[in-house]
């Protein structure tokens, strides 16, 4: 018992610093919200860097020609930064398309001539044409040993290519501003007309702004395609967009997720397949481009279908150099041409969503190992209670059932015992992928702790519960785990015990302690069997405790 309550512990402490650190990264992510300065978000992400990994020694370095030159540290005097500065080749061409975080020690010495220096990690800050810089750290033995952390590490990465980009088209932005307003102050009335544009382009650039602090602060996919789509409509003045995202079903295909200005009945059908030359050449331009610019000849099969329905401008979404999607705008509302102009603009909202989107989807897993069993790949018993909990209260919302199954492995201290704990975990995530093919898409199945699995099967009522139990013992029962024979009943078995809300339990709590005891009791009766909470004598005890599962 004490091990099991030393393994949950070990995992929710885990558990913990990880949702820790989310909601550091998520701090990042609110403070770049409104900020152009690329100054303040390496401070952030160099205080994150200290908080959780105790990094005590950093140098950020940006490519600046053929030389990665220091722009800011952590624990380094600016008047030690021009030691640091490095030649740019054969660091480039070793980098290129790596993201991980990579030891030092992996170069030659040539190649960074400070390795006593305190720093032992190199954080590779990749940006939409290749290397921007690389950060590097002196971090503690162990601090980056798992996925988790390095993906938390790519995120901080990201911030800083997105924040050197918001600072570069701040600058911009200021420049064309003060240059605008000298021209505007010089110009007579010939160039009144001339005036109006000039206006307009920097209240454009106003919006870009706008648009990149709220999109960079989205961590929700529907929200972010949604949000993409009204802004480029009100900044191009389209009549239509839409945006073709992986149909899902693994055969490389695109088709339309998000429309806005054109009826779902029209891109019904609709497909844009991945490998076709259309694909290739948008994704390879990485720009957007016009219709009247392609080659009908080379791309008549898709040209029929996009014609029709009047799309004009398309655009690659990428994600790391990869083609995860098309955007594709109909005409303008005015009737005019698109002008270079727009497809500048639509290119940078371009790039900022793939940036955003490829930002959401390394959030998301962060998000998800917070909830998972590293081992089963199960949810936790983290989610578990939250699920609960929110299944009990549609369930009185709805005024409908609620069954809660605790199952639990016959013997498995035995099993340990004889084969070793790695066989006891082979023979764990085996049977958390028979739970997984057993219920349906709406039960929630996660690892209680140790051996002990539970699952949530929302609007089942008292004799579904017991049907399911004993197919599932059978299940098990019928399935060859590897050194089973070891077992003192010759087979790998469960005991179950079930309950339902509201028939046995009027709350969470109730429910979990009532399948918890139909569980014991299953074992107290000689294990390998299922017992429903309901079936049981009026008159009932705490089960005893029982050693070896």
């Amino acid at each position: 018992m004490e091990d099991l309550d030393t393994q949950l512990a070990h995992l929710r402490e885990k558990v913990d610093r990880v949702e820790e650190k989310v909601r550091g990264i998520q701090r990042v992510s609110q403070e770049m919200v409104g900020n152009y300065r690329l100054k303040l978000t390496m401070e952030l992400v160099f205080d994150l860097l200290a908080e959780f990994y105790g990094c005590e020694k950093g140098i950020l370095l940006w490519r600046r020609g053929a030389n990665f030159v220091p722009a800011g540290g952590l624990g380094v005097d600016e008047g030690e930064w021009s030691k640091y500065r490095v030649a740019a080749k054969g660091v480039t061409s070793y980098l290129k398309d790596k993201r991980k975080p990579l030891p030092l020690s992996c170069f030659p010495p040539t190649s960074f001539p400070f390795l006593d220096e305190g720093l032992n990690f190199l954080l590779p800050l990749q940006g939409r044409r290749g290397l921007n810089g690389v950060l590097l750290l002196g971090l503690k033995d162990g601090a980056i040993s798992e996925s988790t952390e390095e993906r938390i590490l790519q995120v901080l990465a990201n911030f800083l290519v997105l924040s050197l980009q918001k600072e570069k088209l701040y600058l911009k932005a200021t420049n064309l501003s003060k240059r605008f307003k000298a021209q505007l102050e010089l110009a007579t009335r010939e160039f009144r007309s001339l005036n109006k544009e000039l206006k307009k382009k920097i209240y454009n650039l106003h919006n870009l702004f706008q648009v990149s602090t709220n999109v960079y602060a989205i961590f929700d996919i529907d929200h972010l395609f949604n949000s993409l789509l009204l802004t480029i409509l009100g900044q191009l003045g389209a009549k239509s967009a839409t945006i073709f995202l992986a149909a899902g079903d693994g055969e490389g295909k695109f088709v339309p997720k998000f429309c806005k200005g054109i009826r779902e009945e029209e891109t019904s059908g609709l497909v844009l397949q991945r490998k076709t030359a259309f694909c290739r050449f948008i994704a390879h331009k990485g720009m957007p481009i016009l219709i009247s610019q392609l080659d009908e000849s080379l791309f008549k099969e898709e040209f029929t279908d996009l014609k029709k329905i009047g799309l004009e401008l398309f655009s690659p979404l990428l994600v790391s150099g990869e083609l995860m999607g098309v955007l594709a705008l109909g005409g303008r509302v005015n009737g005019e041409p698109y002008q270079p102009e727009d497809l500048e603009m639509l290119a940078i909202l371009t790039n900022m969503a793939g940036v955003a989107i490829g930002n959401v989807k390394e959030y998301k897993k962060v998000e998800k190992l917070s909830y998972t069993d590293g081992m089963t790949d199960l949810h936790n018993y983290r989610y578990f209670s939250n699920r609960l909990e929110e299944e009990i209260i549609r369930a009185k919302r709805y005024d409908r059932s609620l069954s809660l199954i605790i199952l639990d492995v016959d013997y498995f201290k035995n099993y340990n015992d004889c084969l070793g704990h790695q066989q006891g975990d082979l023979a764990l995530r085996e049977l958390s992928k028979i739970l997984k093919k057993s219920v349906r898409k709406i039960d929630v199945v996660s690892r209680y702790g140790g051996e002990e699995f539970c699952v949530i099967m929302p609007e089942v009522k008292s004799t579904g519960c017991k049907k399911f139990m004993e197919r599932l013992r059978r299940k098990v029962e019928d399935y060859h785990f590897q050194g089973e024979e070891v077992q003192p009943q010759g087979k790998i078995t469960i005991s179950l015990g079930g309950a339902t809300f509201p028939q046995d339990a009027a709350n969470m709590d109730e429910l979990i302690y009532k399948a918890d005891f139909s569980l014991y009791e299953a074992k107290r009766r000689g294990r390998n069997r299922s017992i429903y909470y309901g079936e049981l004598q009026p008159q009932r005890e705490v089960a005893p405790a029982l050693s070896g599962g």
